[in-house]
């Protein structure tokens, strides 16, 4: 006689041990599952009637280990087997996906280092039902999900939502009051997100298929991804009615306007210049204000990259003064960082056995830097990145005023001293990167509801939520000139690594293109 085990369903079907307690073992109470128990079950003894097995019947297979589906990050889109121990709806698969892979939620990081998806499921809370955000987010959980499990029925169900999402953004767009703009704000963002999920390859295609020669601002770039323009005019027009605004997802949303303003080589609005109006203080305010000054100086120096020509004596006086801003924005933004509070600033780590590089190529560096948070961290690759800029065109310029003037021993001493404030800088941002893929490693992802969640195992992995904190002060490094040729391509692999977390097939374009110049 054998004795059938007196677990739960759940905890047969996880393989675990059950304390056998009823209505809901300790396991699944403790985890937060579905107590599942089998109905026929019935208290007292329990055995097992070996009857129909010693007639000669086949007995149940027990499952392998080779069986067992797997759950992998979205970085693999091998696996095309949804686990579904409890028959969970495709939809909340697809959504837990989102949330567990793309989304922060906001305690996990400080404010400086959310991006627009740590707000998505706050925003979406007091949304109608049948909402414009409902659709987009419904769009783009059902995208990635799809395409990491490669399961059409997901992909279907994202193009449908998608649709409708389009139609339901231009009714909203009519009537729009406080709360719908941030809702249409959230909107965007998941679908342009959502666009490079499903259009990515078509729009790479086009992009290198282009007879128009790349410029220094990826001018095919953001022909095809650009949405900014779009949450910028939002934003506008909640400052121009004076209505109440969130000053959380406001920041977000300008932060990353800024960003790619710089990107693009065009100034900030002045409307948007102003970091107090949504709440910007401390450090985040200093560097914030810095940032904006820095877009209007690349936005000056992009003559450098383009044939305009100007008397020789407004040439003269022309790069004269882009000298001198670039050298004191790069004094203050040194100064920025020199003054900012302890628990911002980053602790050396020394290379050991045991930690784990995201490639086996390193540059020739034997530390990286571990922060508080993966928030400050993203903050200081930023402050790299920014600064890369202002010291690349430092060096232009200075190349562009040795053609009309000879190189005067101070001006020799300031492009040297721009090198190595370069490389300095670019080393900083190769110690940087391993915190994030570390981070990725350690993060404890249980199971929840019933669906199977792995941590990552592979020191080429990392989580897509993470690899958006990486893409912009890499796409800088990648694109500068000044930046050394190891190092650039070590930057290379990890931006790669980068957009295939992403499924961002666009930041390929990045990399073997060149879209941008610095």
């Amino acid at each position: 006689m054998v004795f059938p085990s007196p677990a739960c369903q759940t905890c047969k079907k996880r393989r675990i041990k059950c304390d056998t307690l009823k209505p809901s073992c300790g396991r699944c109470c403790k985890a937060g599952r579905v107590c599942v128990w089998n109905p026929n079950d019935a208290e007292g003894v329990h055995f097992k009637n070996e009857n129909a097995f010693a007639q000669g019947q086949r007995r149940r297979p027990r499952l392998g280990r080779e069986t067992i589906p797997k759950v992998v990050a979205f970085t693999n889109p091998s696996v095309s087997t949804i686990p579904s121990p409890l028959s969970l709806p495709l939809e909340t698969h697809a959504l837990h996906y989102w949330a567990r892979n793309f989304a922060f939620r906001l305690e996990e990081l400080p404010d400086i280092g959310h991006e627009y998806s740590s707000y998505v499921l706050l925003v979406l809370a007091r949304a109608r039902p049948d909402s414009s955000i409902h659709h987009a987010l419904s769009a783009f959980s059902h995208a990635v999900f799809g395409r990491a499990r490669q399961f059409a029925n997901a992909m279907q169900i994202a193009d449908t939502a998608y649709a409708r999402g389009i139609v339901k953004t231009y009714r909203e767009m009519n009537t729009m009051d406080n709360e719908g703009i941030d809702q249409l704000l959230i909107t965007i963002m998941l679908m342009n997100s959502y666009e490079n999920i499903m259009y990515g390859d078509e729009r790479h295609h086009s992009v290198v298929a282009s007879p128009k020669a790349s410029d220094a601002v990826g001018s095919r770039f953001w022909q095809t991804v650009c949405h900014i323009e779009g949450v910028s005019g939002l934003l506008k027009l909640r400052k121009d009615l004076g209505v109440p605004h969130s000053l959380q997802l406001g920041r977000m949303v300008r932060r990353q306007i800024i960003r790619t303003c710089i990107l693009r080589g065009v100034c900030i609005p002045e409307w948007l210049r102003d970091g107090t109006y949504y709440g910007e203080e401390g450090p985040a305010l200093e560097l914030d204000s810095l940032m904006v000054q820095v877009a209007a100086l690349r936005a000056k120096s992009l003559r450098l990259f383009r044939a305009e020509s100007l008397p020789v004596f407004s040439e003269v006086k022309y790069w004269e003064r882009i000298v001198v801003e670039a050298e004191t924005l790069d004094f203050a933004l040194d100064s920025w960082s020199r003054a900012v509070p302890q628990e911002w600033k980053s602790s050396v780590r020394e290379f050991t056995s045991c930690l784990i590089l995201p490639n086996p190529c390193y540059p020739n560096v034997s530390s990286m830097y571990t922060y508080q948070t993966l928030g400050h961290a993203s903050t200081w690759n930023r402050y790299y990145a920014t600064r890369l800029i202002v010291n690349s065109i430092g060096i232009r310029s200075l190349s562009m005023l040795s053609q009309y003037r000879f190189p005067s021993p101070q001006r020799v001493a300031a492009h040297n001293t721009y090198l190595r404030t370069m490389n300095s800088l670019v080393n900083d941002l190769c110690r940087s990167i391993p915190f994030f893929f570390h981070y990725s490693l350690i993060v404890t992802r249980e199971d929840c509801n019933g669906i199977e969640q792995r941590p990552f195992t592979s020191k080429n992995e990392v989580l897509p939520k993470i690899a958006v904190l990486l893409a912009w002060p890499l796409t800088i490094a990648v694109s500068t000139d000044g930046t050394p040729e190891p190092q650039r391509q070590w930057l290379k692999d990890i931006l790669k690594l980068v957009a295939k977390s992403m499924g961002d097939v666009i930041l390929d374009s990045v990399v073997e293109n060149g879209e941008f110049r610095f």
